[in-house]
C-alpha cells in the first residue's frame, strides 16, 4: 500500500504517514535510524558497533520510485531505503513499543 502523505515533523524526531482509508502511523526518527536498513547500518548493528543517540534527527526523505522513500539522519546515515511494507511494520513496532510490548518482532527478524 502506497502512503498518501509522509511528513517530517517540524522537530524532525518523527515520520508521520497518511495511508489510504485515513490511518494515520508515526514513527520515532531514533527507531527508523536504529533499524536503517543500509547495508553499512546492517554491518555494524552485526559487529554490535551501531550505537543511535537518543536526540538522532531526519535530515531529509527523498522518494525511491514508487516503492520507497530514502532517509537520512543527522548522524551521517544516509544510505537505508525503506520499501512501504518496512514502514508499516516499523509503524507497527513503534506503536508496540509507546504502549509498553517489549517483545515485538518485525517479520524476518531473528533473536
Amino acid at each position: 500500500m502506497i502512503p498518501e502523505r509522509i511528513v517530517v515533523m517540524n522537530d524532525r524526531t518523527a515520520l508521520m504517514i497518511a495511508w489510504p482509508g485515513g490511518e494515520r502511523d508515526e514513527i520515532g526518527a531514533a527507531l527508523l535510524r536504529r533499524e536503517c536498513p543500509s547495508a553499512r547500518a546492517r554491518r555494524a548493528r552485526i559487529e554490535e558497533s551501531d550505537v543511535v543517540g537518543p536526540d538522532v534527527r531526519i535530515s531529509y526523505v527523498n522518494p525511491v520510485g514508487l516503492y520507497a522513500v530514502n532517509i537520512g539522519f543527522s548522524d551521517g546515515e544516509y544510505g537505508g531505503v525503506y520499501p512501504w511494507t518496512y514502514l508499516a511494520q516499523l509503524a507497527a513496532r513503534y506503536r508496540a513499543e509507546r504502549l509498553g510490548a517489549s517483545d515485538f518482532m518485525i517479520e524476518g527478524e531473528h533473536a
